[in-house]
């Protein structure tokens, strides 16, 4: 089982790393995933994937405290509403515009509910 998450884990950093430069793929989620998928496996993925000079940060921040920084929040949260209106703006179909609208509410709602530094 311990392979598994380790192999999940390593996808799931990939895929949030290609997050990073796809405007409308998300990062956050699949690093999160990441370091809980190692978290129950390897210690050395866990330990990697926390004290990474990039993701380390935002990543203790928020399992330690459930906080973000006011300018991370900020960001978050255009980032979100940016990708997903691109979305909304391609699609012809009310029920995916309408889902991704729940979507946005609720991924803002979350981010404004942390605590700010």
């Amino acid at each position: 089982m311990n392979q598994l998450y380790v192999a999940l884990g390593l996808l799931s950093v990939s895929l949030g790393v290609i997050g990073i430069f796809v405007p409308v793929w998300p990062t956050t989620p699949f690093v999160l995933l990441s370091v809980v998928l190692f978290s129950r496996s390897d210690k050395r993925f866990d330990d990697y994937v926390l004290n990474h000079r990039w993701f380390g940060p935002f990543l203790r921040n928020y399992l330690e405290h459930r906080r973000m920084t006011t300018s991370a929040k900020i960001k978050s949260i255009l980032f979100v509403w940016i990708g997903l209106g691109i979305s909304m703006y391609v699609q012809d179909q009310v029920w995916i515009i309408a889902l991704l609208t729940v979507i946005g509410v609720a991924v803002s709602t979350h981010i404004l509910l942390l605590k700010s530094n």
